[in-house]
């Protein structure tokens, strides 16, 4: 079947672009592996997203989700394998089949690295977070550690002093990857603790919520009772689809302003591109613009 345009990824940026699109009546569909909301479904409370006071992440993907079937915009429940991009079509392959478009849109978002610990994924929003914007207001008054050695990690505690009683960074080695300058804010802040070659070993948790984490210092372990734990220890590349896109050194897509890549007629938007903000808010606009440009072009 041959499509105006193929979104792959029914998160924000995806749904965002499609809506735009299918009221232009362009033939269009989303291709999705899991659920529509993508990454909103791990979030326990939005407060930063205009039109609403307060709301769970899964309530909001769900409301993506209706708006969805409201527009009658085609989703595929099929996970995306590759994409041959010809000069007069792009193919995208998944598990299910093949399909043709005249363009496509990556808003693929971006997979967060874990620690792979047992419980991670039970307390992912009951304590553990991967966005101290997010969800840091959320600790008031509280005490939090943040595990990472790199600039996120860093920038992030500095953030979360601002409202937090205490936080602890635990770098399992002995320096930071990060500019002096940043480094220098944390440690002049005297909320924040800083553990120098720790390791989580363990999270504990009660009624499903973190309640500690262990940690291993010289080889001796540390109990630190804690009411949130933001993990920033990198992201695994999301761009694997098309072997020839320009990425930066870290994998995210880059990509001008109109969200156009380096491959004529792939866009990408959300969570996958190289940009200083990474929102709710600015992923969904993102979606528009590709989908915008993508108009002006037919």
């Amino acid at each position: 079947m041959k499509y105006d345009c193929i979104i792959i990824g029914a998160g924000p940026a995806g749904v965002g672009a499609a809506i735009y699109l299918q009221r232009a009546n362009r033939k269009i569909c989303i291709i999705e592996k899991n659920v529509p909301g993508g990454k909103l479904n791990t979030i326990s409370t939005i407060e930063n997203y205009l039109g609403f006071e307060s709301i769970n992440g899964p309530d909001l993907a769900l409301n993506l989700y209706k708006q969805m079937n409201k527009l009658n915009i085609e989703l595929k429940n099929e996970e995306a394998l590759s994409i041959e991009a010809l000069p007069d079509k792009k193919i995208v392959k998944t598990n299910k089949g093949k399909y043709e478009s005249d363009f496509v849109i990556l808003a693929t978002g971006r997979k967060i690295k874990k620690l792979h610990l047992k419980d991670e994924e039970t307390l992912e929003g009951r304590g553990i977070s991967y966005c101290a914007v997010c969800d840091g207001p959320l600790y008031k008054n509280k005490e939090v550690v943040v595990i990472g050695g790199g600039t996120s990690a860093v920038q992030e505690a500095i953030h979360l002093a601002d409202f937090c009683k205490k936080v602890t960074i635990i770098n399992k080695n002995n320096l930071f990857k990060v500019e002096h300058t940043i480094l220098e804010k944390a440690e002049a802040k005297e909320n924040i603790n800083i553990l120098y070659n720790a390791k989580i070993k363990e999270y504990k948790k009660e009624k499903d919520q973190l309640t500690h984490v262990v940690v291993t210092i010289d080889n001796k372990e540390k109990n630190i009772k804690v009411d949130g734990c933001f993990v920033f220890i990198g992201s695994e590349e999301q761009t694997k689809l098309l072997a020839n896109l320009v990425t930066d050194e870290k994998g995210y897509i880059l990509c001008d302003d109109r969200m156009q890549t380096s491959v004529d007629k792939i866009y990408a938007c959300g969570d996958n591109i190289k940009k200083d903000v990474y929102q709710i808010v600015t992923a969904a606009a993102e979606g528009a613009v590709a989908a915008l440009d993508i108009l002006k072009r037919r």
